[in-house]
C-alpha cells in the first residue's frame, strides 16, 4: 500500500491490517493508496487514479471497519460496510447524484 498524507499519528500497524485486508477481498493492495488520515482512527483510502475511494475506521480494541459516505448534497454521511467492496459500491462522490463511485 502506498502512503501520500498519512498524519504523524497514523499507526503503520493499521496500514498493515488494511493492506492484508485488500489482499484477503482480492485487492492489490500496491494499486491503493492511504490518501488522507483526518482523524486519529479513520484512514481514507484510495485506488491510484483516485476516482475509487473508501475508509477504515480502527477501533478501540484494533479491529478495522471498512466505511462508505453518502453524500446528499453537499452533507456526506458516513456508514460501515462489512467488506471493502460494499463500502466501494455502496459509496459515493459530493459530485455524484446517488451513484457508486465503483469502476
Amino acid at each position: 500500500m502506498i502512503i501520500e498524507n498519512m498524519a504523524p499519528y497514523a499507526k503503520d500497524t493499521t496500514v498493515n491490517k488494511i493492506s492484508e485486508k485488500l489482499n484477503r477481498e482480492g485487492f492489490n493492495p500496491e494499486n491503493w493508496v492511504v490518501k488522507e488520515t483526518p482523524l486519529e482512527n479513520f484512514y481514507t483510502i484510495s485506488n491510484l487514479s483516485d476516482s475509487v475511494e473508501f475508509s477504515i475506521l480502527e477501533e478501540e480494541n484494533g479491529d478495522i471497519t471498512p466505511m462508505y459516505t453518502v453524500f446528499t448534497g453537499a452533507v456526506g454521511e458516513d456508514k460501515e460496510a462489512r467488506t471493502i467492496t460494499e463500502a466501494i459500491e455502496k459509496g459515493t462522490l459530493p459530485y455524484q447524484d446517488g451513484g457508486a463511485n465503483n469502476e
